[in-house]
């Protein structure tokens, strides 16, 4: 018999917050599932809000499942479909830190701010893949 990787799935609860002020954003969505082979996490979901409730400075996603191997940088990327709410009618895009995916909108590449968004932001979907410690 060889040596298999170990694999898991499950849910994950994806919530956006301000690296100023956290804020207590009211939710319509959070919707996250991952699968997990070996230290290689794949994540999907999606993400609404009504309203921002005072979120400020540089916006994230927290609640990563398992946390990022920041020695391996150029593999957490995350792709972002955006649903009205983002005032830059820009791309949306991650990067994995923490337990967390920074946003960031371009091109050329900009921090995503409290205010490049208003009430009603929505991201339809998004996934991404990233190693763990």
């Amino acid at each position: 018999a060889g040596n298999y990787p170990q694999v898991s799935s499950g849910t994950w609860t994806p919530a956006l917050y301000g690296s100023t002020v956290a804020g207590n954003p009211t939710y319509t969505t959070t919707l996250g599932r991952y699968y997990k082979v070996g230290r290689y996490v794949y994540v999907d979901g999606a993400i609404g809000i009504v309203s921002k409730g005072g979120m400020q400075g540089d916006l994230a996603l927290n609640g990563l499942p398992y946390a990022v191997n920041s020695a391996v940088y150029g593999l957490n990327g995350f792709n972002f479909t955006p649903f009205g709410g983002l005032i830059p009618d820009k791309q949306l895009f991650g990067i994995a830190e923490g337990t967390g995916i920074a946003l960031w909108y371009g091109p050329p590449g900009t921090i995503l701010r409290d205010t490049d968004i208003v009430d009603g932001f929505n991201i339809w979907s998004f996934s991404g893949q990233y190693l763990t410690i």
